[in-house]
């Protein structure tokens, strides 16, 4: 299940426009941390990606902000779970690079954890219609 933190901060803001606009703003210098979780729940970081150039866009149709970030793979382990941290916001899930997997919201490639210093790549998107109801914008 994601977890959104930092949104109390932004009470003042009246409408979805001044919403996006401050996501898009706030995560333009995103980073996107993978990481394993072994049996006693100790974190291990295993890639540690960054916002490619011009890696953000808005979809004003479907309400999404994706978002594309390269890095390379630091630690081999199975992904567990991310931290999509912006300036302010910060983005907590569960990964997996098998599909399905329940609880899991972010899909990720297998073959990007298997050679240390690979290259990879990941989208993540965010749900802009989900962060309106939570605004109560959903009306508007």
């Amino acid at each position: 299940m994601v977890k959104m933190l930092g949104l109390e901060q932004l009470s003042y803001l009246d409408n979805k426009d001044q919403l996006v606009e401050y996501f898009m703003e706030d995560f333009k210098t995103g980073l996107l941390n993978v990481y394993s979780i072994n049996s006693i729940d100790e974190r291990t970081l295993l890639a540690e990606l960054q916002l490619m150039d011009d890696g953000i866009s808005y979809n004003w149709f479907e309400a999404r902000i994706d978002l594309f970030f390269q890095g390379r793979l630091k630690r081999k382990g199975n992904p567990v779970c991310y931290h999509l941290s912006g300036s302010k916001l910060l983005i907590k899930g569960r990964c997996s690079v098998i599909m399905n997997v329940c609880g899991a919201d972010l899909l990720m490639n297998k073959s990007s954890f298997e050679c240390l210093g690979q290259l990879m790549w990941q989208k993540y998107t965010i749900d802009m219609h989900k962060v309106f109801k939570s605004f109560r914008f959903d009306k508007m």
